[in-house]
């Protein structure tokens, strides 16, 4: 910025040839020196000295005088040039620096000493090695060498102070960014979890059997999106659940009565069989009971209103197959019934028993010589009914007929259909007898059904 100097030019006399201002050419002697003795002894350099004085033209303060000597051609000294430099040259570069509370700046010399004290005017021309305060933090300019330097001292307790304060600011400016930060995490997190969890309490129940329900959360964002394609997923599941269900219903009922009718044409033609060898031996009476009791037999297993009978009934349909087998092979066969009378209002899957009887007796029995034995029991187990017909017969895979086992396996097969896995037919072999073993669930019969006597 251009700032305006008082210039002197000043003869060998210290008579005035020139000057800026309307006031005599100053005085520059004083307890530091004659100013002009030392512009004559090297008139080839630009003096300087610190002259601290008011120049009431300018209502400013000068602080720094610059000289230099005036010499003819023959190098002899004529006369001096003289410049003055005001206080506020040097003021409008420190004016803007931020301070501490008892920070100062000052402006030095080559020679180090002061020429601006910013807060004490009675320093200047000291040297500042005599004013500044070691424990002061000092900072410089520039480490070279120059005319001209600027030194910066701060207390450092001002400057720990300001640390500290600064510090403490940041440190809370940091802390309300973490609040607000937790804050805006933890409701963005609840926004996202919150849907989550509940898909997977939802999820929880679906695997408990509860499929009847939905997740609740609608919205318009990725979760919102994700709960109705879920709960669009579950109704799906359901439908096809349901479907599927309904298909092994129709499928599990074709099979059941595909496999009744197997077993009906098989023991008509050995009963027929039986009826057509008596009537060729006369025995007209026999025939008679035998057909009543056949037709009894048939009009049972011929019966397809229900799947499910009461055993007494299952039980008296073997009385009359029994008596149909006791008139062929007469005193041949003995038959023995162990039945609990608990059981016989319990349900059972219609002709379970009969065909285990008739294997026995075809593929058991009727390869034996000797007398042949039946036993017939039938008890509570738990929560199951468990059956076991024995026979003294040649043992299982020891027949001369074929198909053994084929009855067996469809009335296996029927049991598994409509109680499950868990339920059905096993064999085994216990003290020279075969042991055909049927469980099957102790269930009373409803009220609808009449009780068997």
């Amino acid at each position: 910025m251009p700032m305006k100097m008082p210039i002197h030019i000043i003869d060998k006399n210290k008579v005035s040839r020139y000057s800026s201002t309307n006031y005599y050419k100053p005085i520059y002697k004083d307890v530091y020196g004659d100013f002009y003795k030392s512009l004559e002894e090297d008139e080839n350099r630009v003096h300087q000295k610190i002259y601290r004085r008011f120049d009431s033209e300018l209502h400013q303060d000068i602080v720094l005088v610059l000289g230099k000597a005036i010499v003819d051609k023959n190098k002899k000294v004529i006369g001096y040039v003289i410049i003055e430099i005001l206080e506020k040259y040097f003021n409008q570069y420190i004016d803007d620096v931020t301070f501490f509370k008892d920070s100062n700046i000052y402006v030095t010399d080559i020679n180090n000493k002061i020429i601006v004290d910013r807060n004490h005017i009675e320093n200047v021309g000291k040297s500042l090695n005599d004013v500044i305060n070691k424990n002061d933090k000092i900072y410089y300019s520039s480490k070279d060498i120059k005319k001209f330097n600027v030194i910066s001292t701060i207390p450092k307790k001002d400057l720990y102070y300001e640390l500290l304060s600064n510090i403490k600011v940041f440190l809370i400016l940091i802390l309300i960014v973490i609040i607000l930060g937790t804050i805006v995490i933890y409701n963005i997190s609840k926004r996202i979890s919150n849907p989550v969890h509940e898909m997977s309490e939802v999820i929880k129940q679906i695997e408990d059997g509860n499929r009847n329900i939905k997740v609740k959360y609608s919205g318009d964002d990725e979760l919102g999106e994700l709960c109705d394609k879920f709960n669009s997923m579950i109704q799906e599941i359901n439908r096809l659940i349901e479907e599927d269900y309904n298909k092994r219903i129709l499928i599990n009922q074709a099979k059941f009565n595909a496999l009744k009718a197997q077993i009906n044409p098989h023991f008509l033609y050995n009963a027929l069989g039986t009826i057509n060898w008596m009537v060729k031996l006369g025995e007209k009476d026999k025939v008679t009971k035998m057909i009543n009791a056949l037709s009894k037999l048939f009009r049972y297993s011929c019966k397809n209103s229900e799947d499910e009978v009461l055993i007494g009934e299952e039980l008296k349909a073997i009385d009359n197959y029994l008596y149909i087998q006791k008139v062929r092979y007469e005193d041949k066969l003995n038959i023995e019934y162990l039945i609990e009378d608990e059981i016989k209002n319990c349900e059972i899957v219609r002709l379970t028993l009969q065909p285990i009887v008739e294997n026995a007796i075809i593929h058991g029995l009727s390869n034996k010589a000797g007398k042949w034995k039946i036993i017939i029991s039938g008890k509570i187990e738990g929560s199951d009914i468990v059956f076991e017909i024995k026979d003294n017969g040649v043992g299982i895979g020891n027949s001369k007929h074929t198909g053994e086992g084929v009855g067996i396996d469809n009335v296996d097969t029927r049991i598994k259909i409509q109680y499950g896995e868990k339920y059905g037919i096993s064999h085994k072999s216990e003290e020279n007898l075969t042991v055909f073993i049927i469980r099957i669930p102790l269930r009373e019969a409803v009220n609808e059904k009449s009780s068997f006597s």
